[in-house]
């Protein structure tokens, strides 16, 4: 049998799943497979263990320091993975939340915001311009050509427009001190 696996990572994705993924996650380890690291930006690495009941909890911090991880520590979180500035902490199951500052969360939505804004914008150039296109062309392979062209460039565009409304709403939740829906600060 496998004693690795790997899954997935969604809240690189989409931050407003990070609740979600993190009770996926919990799901995991009750199954047996535990989180031991990020693999990389977008996936898990999880390892065959005996089934354990845990919570977990992402946190932020550009540069930790000893108090950001004392203050998880002494309230029994374990730093199991990090990637960059995301961390994540394991816990048995009910252990209390760790409120930290979440002006640096709200900074990091922010900035992702913007760039995600920027792609989103990106986006639209293709589609206007193979709408000007399907506009002028007579020829039925042209025409034929210009829709998918259109179509395939509205993908990406929707993913980018999904994401910005994501972390739009992400920082609204943050603002009014709103970790999880369960969880607050």
């Amino acid at each position: 049998m496998k004693q690795e696996k790997t899954m997935l990572s969604l809240i690189s994705i989409l931050p407003l799943l990070e609740c979600w993924e993190m009770t996926r996650l919990a799901k995991k380890a009750q199954q047996g497979w535990v989180l031991k690291e990020f693999k990389s930006f977008m996936q898990y690495k999880l390892v065959r263990q005996e089934p354990q009941v845990l919570s977990y909890l992402t946190a932020y911090q550009e540069q930790p320091n000893d108090a950001f991880l004392t203050a998880f520590t002494q309230n029994g979180w374990t730093k199991i993975a990090r990637y960059k500035d995301t961390y994540i902490f394991s816990a048995d199951k009910g252990e209390k939340t760790v409120c930290v500052d979440v002006s640096y969360r709200i900074r990091k939505y922010q900035l992702l915001r913007l760039d995600v804004l920027k792609t989103t914008i990106m986006a639209i150039i293709p589609i206007v311009f193979a709408y000007f296109w399907l506009n002028r062309v007579t020829s039925d392979l042209w025409t034929m050509i210009a829709t998918l062209f259109m179509v395939l460039t509205f993908v990406p565009f929707l993913i980018s427009l999904a994401q910005l409304i994501g972390y739009t709403l992400k920082i609204a939740q943050l603002q009014k001190g709103v970790i999880c829906k369960d969880k607050t600060c």
